[in-house]
């Protein structure tokens, strides 16, 4: 099992404890703890952790708003503990893909199972948003070389292999993506 990074915030000595011990005894290395929301946060952007793990009753950290920071540049899993059901903490959990929320009840080996489960979704998840990005980037590269052929068949009388021939070339030629040179091939005969 590849070690997986974790940041520990709690207020609570003894809980920071019985969790840092129960995470690394299940093969995990914890990275960080803080005790309140602005350490907690230099942690994060400092050390990039996996998992950020997050005492939902500490006194001396804003859930939500810790929420709506990290939801800007989601690079770690977050799951929030708390002692009591929290309506609010649930909704957002339902919302977000990379936010999980779980009762502290829970026995320590499902505690860390569904950590586990949890970390792999959010990984999962962010692998498919990667896989998304490219192909959006694709389907974006090929409407702009399908119109620079358009137009390359419209006015130099070119047939659709040949224009696209002539874009790929260019782009080998000048060591530019394809993308650029079919822009420029667009900005040329518009």
């Amino acid at each position: 099992m590849n070690s997986t990074r974790v940041i520990i915030v709690t207020d609570d000595v003894n809980y920071k404890i019985h969790l840092k011990r129960l995470f690394m005894n299940s093969g995990h290395s914890v990275i960080g703890e803080a005790d309140h929301q602005s350490a907690a946060l230099r942690l994060v952007k400092s050390r990039l952790p996996d998992l950020i793990i997050v005492d939902g009753d500490c006194m001396n950290v804003n859930i939500t708003n810790l929420i709506e920071i990290i939801e800007q540049d989601p690079c770690s899993a977050l799951i929030v503990l708390t002692q009591q059901l929290q309506k609010q903490l649930v909704e957002k959990a339902k919302e977000l893909w990379f936010y999980f929320y779980m009762l502290k009840q829970l026995p320590d080996t499902m505690l860390v199972s569904n950590v586990e489960v949890a970390h792999a979704m959010f990984k999962r998840t962010k692998k498919m948003e990667q896989e998304i990005d490219k192909l959006k980037k694709t389907l974006e590269t090929r409407k702009v070389v399908e119109k620079a052929k358009g137009l390359l068949m419209k006015e130099l009388d070119m047939t659709e292999d040949e224009a696209f021939r002539h874009v790929q070339k260019i782009s080998m030629d000048k060591c530019l993506p394809m993308k650029e040179v079919a822009n420029a091939i667009i900005i040329t005969y518009s």
